[in-house]
């Protein structure tokens, strides 16, 4: 295993860098922009065969499309796409199960539209010309569904709803999910994705003259056929997460209509509709709607100000593994790392200590306490190594820039990576992995 990262030394700016799968061996992998110039790659994705697409610049063609398989003879421009040297580059890079990528680009005649690559530069291509001409669609908030389907809305007030395969037949609009226009007062809560290939949309809040009026819901797994509206919750929530077969979430109820004082509860969602996991209130309209994932099965979450609880979406499952060690159920980050445990930072004016949870008693306990050197909060991904360890990028307490860290799930687990040196202090950004040290094949 090797990992491709984008870092910076004090002769040159971000580059692409490579180490081993325990970071390692950390070395330059190429100077795309040679000196002190970056090419800031950006946008990392990894394809089945270990090789690894991004966004950069060499000062020559502006921001394209780039490939690596680990080496530095095997990284280089995968496709010019657009004209000159001040390009914005591709974005929104998406990756299907096929192995292909999907993403935008503007290639300087039809505007930013739709793409899709193999990982060849024969096989890069545009997808779909949506707008005609030069001004092109402004498509963001791609999401891989899980069925060999992307999902994808407009610009325009994220109204539509797209869905592509990858193919320009299999590239459809599925209608707007809403009803009213913008200004009518539309409050377009989160989408949940079921991980089985079917996005859910918890609804539009429909508002006249400051009164509800109506909640709908829709569900697509990427076609035509397959989105409808269905029954929504009786109280939406911002944040939903799955536990077995149903969803979680603290809702909000009204006790005397839409207008009256929000109660918070904890609820579930299943095929029958919702039900309060709880059958009393935990709070009001100042409680925090913060939940983790544990894993398929559990989500943890702070309740009553200061305690920490897991729930399986059942009562019996659903009670405190540690009490009053939050200090502030606002003052506090979550990272579920997928591996059945979840960082999460505790913070007060002081600063912001390290804990982990894997769901129980006995393995919720804190790395490390606030020091000036210390992670200030934690970031939205990390990245699991070889040994177990987790490895991610965040601010320092003493305000200086972003540092690399590593994490062991011991107390007095958490250390700071050095040698990746960047002029204003450590820096990583973006990470991902390559499945081999090196990639042989076509293309």
């Amino acid at each position: 295993m090797a990992i491709v990262y984008v870092a910076a030394d004090d002769e040159r700016g971000n580059e692409l860098w490579v180490a081993d799968g325990d970071f390692s061996n950390c070395r330059l992998l190429k100077d795309i922009s040679a000196g002190f110039a970056s090419s800031d790659p950006t946008n990392l994705t990894a394809l089945p065969d270990g090789r690894v697409l991004f966004v950069a610049t060499d000062q020559i063609h502006g921001r394209e499309l780039w490939i690596t398989d680990g080496t530095g003879a095997g990284t280089r421009m995968l496709r010019d796409i657009g004209t000159g040297d001040g390009t914005e580059g591709p974005e929104n890079l998406t990756a299907l199960p096929d192995g292909r990528v999907v993403f935008t680009a503007d290639d300087g005649v039809h505007g930013r539209e739709l793409w899709v690559t193999d990982g060849t530069a024969g096989g890069t291509v545009l997808l779909a010309d949506v707008t005609a001409g030069e001004d092109g669609t402004d498509f963001r908030g791609f999401h891989d569904l899980g069925n060999g389907r992307i999902l994808f809305s407009d610009a325009y007030y994220g109204a539509s709803q797209w869905a592509t395969d990858g193919t320009p037949e299999g590239t459809v609009e599925l209608g707007s999910l809403m009803s009213y226009p913008p200004e009518d007062g539309i409050m377009n809560l989160s989408v949940r994705y079921d991980g089985e290939g079917r996005a859910w949309f918890p609804g539009q809040r429909i508002f006249e003259n400051t009164v509800e009026v109506a909640h709908l819901s829709w569900t697509t797994d990427g076609t035509l056929e397959g989105t409808y509206r269905v029954d929504a919750p009786e109280a939406p929530s911002s944040s939903f997460y799955r536990v077995g077969d149903q969803w979680i979430s603290k809702y909000f109820l009204y006790e005397d209509g839409p207008r009256g004082a929000p109660t918070q509860y904890i609820g579930v969602t299943g095929e029958t509709g919702s039900t309060l996991l709880l059958p009393e209130a935990i709070g009001g309209s100042g409680s925090s709607h913060r939940m983790a994932q544990l894993d398929d099965e559990r989500v943890v979450m702070p309740m009553y100000g200061n305690d920490l609880w897991v729930s399986d979406g059942t009562l019996e499952g659903t009670y405190a593994i540690a009490e009053d060690i939050l200090k502030s159920e606002w003052q506090l980050d979550f990272l579920s790392l997928g591996n059945g445990k979840v960082l999460f930072s505790v913070t007060d004016f002081e600063g912001a200590d390290l804990w982990v949870t894997d769901g129980s008693a006995a393995g919720t306990f804190q790395i490390a306490p606030y020091a000036r050197w210390t992670p200030q909060a934690l970031p939205a991904t990390a990245t699991l190594l070889d040994d177990g360890s987790v490895l991610f990028a965040a601010a320092t307490g003493d305000g200086n820039s972003e540092a690399v860290w590593r994490v062991n799930f011991w107390e007095g687990g958490l250390e700071r990576v050095e040698g990746v040196q960047h002029w204003t202090g450590d820096a990583i950004f973006e990470v991902a992995r390559l499945e081999s040290d090196l990639w042989t094949g076509g293309g």
